[in-house]
């Protein structure tokens, strides 16, 4: 694929409109390799099963929608949990988040028999990491885990309820002794409240912790049974930390059981994020999954970018119809009728179902390909000319041997006619040897002399048109109605069938000096 070729034919533009929302968010769209025929003609069939059953139920989307959202990818942490590396608390919870997630989504895809990804059972692990059966995504270790986790736990907890009750007491006895009607464990006093200050300085009490040039600060005295019970806690804690360290290996080593059924989870979840936010696409925009087989067919064919665009100004685009079964295929027709635009849409249809994407189509038929090439699209050279950076081009793939799709837009119009005539003749038949499909537009005579190739016409406007056309009164309303007139299907005409020549007619419909019109007749 050269350089530019997305960017010509605006795929960039459709793959925007395809969002995951989740796990494939950042996923590159790219063609299924050719040894991977199988591999797309199963996923596209998935793929047209879960669009039907989005369209008989709405609903559906959002309901996986709203569990796939939650989704993160932890391929970080299922590989730490390959090597055996003993996972922290938030890596569990992450395991528990993904696995309560596919459980829901499992559900939903078993009750509309959508059997469109692996579905490994995992039930026993979720049960492991949900103890307490809260079903929940949500972790936390438990005293379900071990009997001295229980104990220590329940250990701690009493002690901190004792400390709380001491510091009660503590805070009650400062009050009477001192006459405070709200003791607090820290008291801010103002420098200039001089009575205050002097009672609790001389209190053994509460004693000085910090001051300023306006406040001074009390923080109330620990007794020594609250210095104990802090230091018991400390001690509890220690416990605690080392016993959920040992419960963290403990689990670690039970989740690298089933650290196969994991893998395939997260990356059928993204395989079914993606799919989902294609069948949406699909929907949205009236797509259709594209058969894959040894020739190109369309009906009915949209490119979307230039629908969108024409739609902003109230015009509406003709799809168009094109069998291709022959090696060459040469497209030609009039000025502004539209060979470019053909090209660009062969282009994205195949490519796109080669991207095991639907199709702006009502049916599509298309080859796997290698290799896309559009000419014109590679990176320009600034030492060399128009003519010359399309040499360089076409000549990578007159080298190449395996089956691509090739688009060829005008080849050799930037040298003079004659030599380019030739030229673009003599690219053409080569090709004829080749493993490919091409495709080339031309205004040229010499490419429809060749025999072997199919050839297609764009219908264009026809003589009535052009006299209907003459009496639009300005500019702008002649290029809106000529938009209106122009017929863009591509018909199936005989070899050496003239080009059309309606360069003139265009010209003088577009406002160029009658004169200067009949001087060129």
């Amino acid at each position: 694929m050269n350089n530019d070729f997305l960017s010509i034919l605006n795929l960039q533009t459709i793959f925007a409109e395809i969002k995951p929302i989740s796990l494939a968010r950042n996923a590159e769209f790219k063609p299924f390799s050719p040894h991977k025929k199988q591999e797309l003609i199963d996923h596209l069939q998935k793929l047209g099963k879960l669009i039907e059953k989005i369209k008989q139920d709405s609903m559906l989307s959002q309901s996986i929608d709203r569990n796939l959202i939650h989704l993160q990818n932890i391929s970080t942490t299922l590989a730490k949990i390959s090597r055996l590396y003993s996972l922290e608390l938030f890596e569990i919870q992450e395991v528990k988040n993904l696995l309560y997630f596919y459980q829901q989504i499992k559900t939903e895809l078993q009750k509309n028999k959508l059997e469109i990804i692996q579905l490994p059972e995992i039930g026993k692990l979720f049960s492991f990491l949900d103890k307490d059966d809260h079903n929940s995504p949500a972790f936390h270790i438990s005293s379900s885990y071990s009997t001295r986790y229980a104990k220590l736990l329940d250990k701690f907890s009493k002690l901190k309820k004792q400390l709380s009750q001491e510091n009660k007491t503590n805070l009650k006895n400062a009050a009477q002794k001192l006459k405070i009607d709200k003791p607090e464990p820290q008291i801010v006093v103002s420098r200039m409240d001089k009575e205050q200050v002097e009672k609790l300085q001389k209190s053994k009490i509460y004693y000085l912790e910090d001051e300023n040039f306006a406040n001074l600060t009390f923080q109330i005295k620990k007794t020594d049974k609250i210095l104990e019970i802090e230091k018991q806690l400390h001690k509890y804690e220690d416990y605690l930390e080392q016993e959920a360290d040992r419960l963290k290996e403990k689990i670690t080593k039970v989740i690298f059981i089933y650290i196969e059924e994991l893998e395939t989870i997260l990356h059928e979840l993204t395989n079914l994020d993606l799919m989902m936010a294609k069948a949406k696409f699909a929907v949205k925009y009236n797509c259709f999954i594209p058969k894959i087989g040894d020739h190109l067919e369309l009906k009915q064919a949209r490119n979307l970018p230039l629908q969108w665009e024409l739609g902003k100004k109230r015009i509406n685009l003709q799809p168009i119809d094109i069998k291709i079964d022959q090696k060459v295929n040469i497209i030609t027709g009039s000025n502004m009728a539209g060979k470019t635009t053909a090209l660009k849409t062969i282009g994205q249809t195949v490519y796109l179902a080669n991207c095991g994407i639907p199709v702006a189509c009502e049916e599509a038929i298309v080859t796997l390909a290698g290799f896309f090439f559009f000419s014109g699209s590679g990176k320009n050279r600034m030492d060399l000319s128009s003519f010359a950076n399309e040499v360089v081009e076409i000549n990578k793939v007159l080298t190449r041997t395996d089956h691509g799709i090739i688009l060829i837009d005008e080849f050799a119009r930037g040298t003079n006619p004659e030599e380019g005539e030739a030229f673009s003749k003599a690219i053409l038949t080569s090709f004829l040897q080749k493993d490919s499909f091409v495709v080339a537009a031309t205004h040229f005579k010499a490419p429809s002399q060749i025999r072997q190739a199919a050839h297609f016409r764009i219908k264009g406007i026809t003589s009535e048109d052009y006299k209907k056309l003459q009496k639009v009164p300005n500019l702008q309303n002649r290029l809106q109605e000529l938009h209106n007139f122009m017929d863009y299907s591509l018909k199936k005409v005989a070899a050496n069938s003239q080009p059309p020549k309606a360069a003139l007619i265009i010209a003088e419909l577009l406002g160029i000096d009658a004169k200067i019109i009949k001087k060129a007749k």
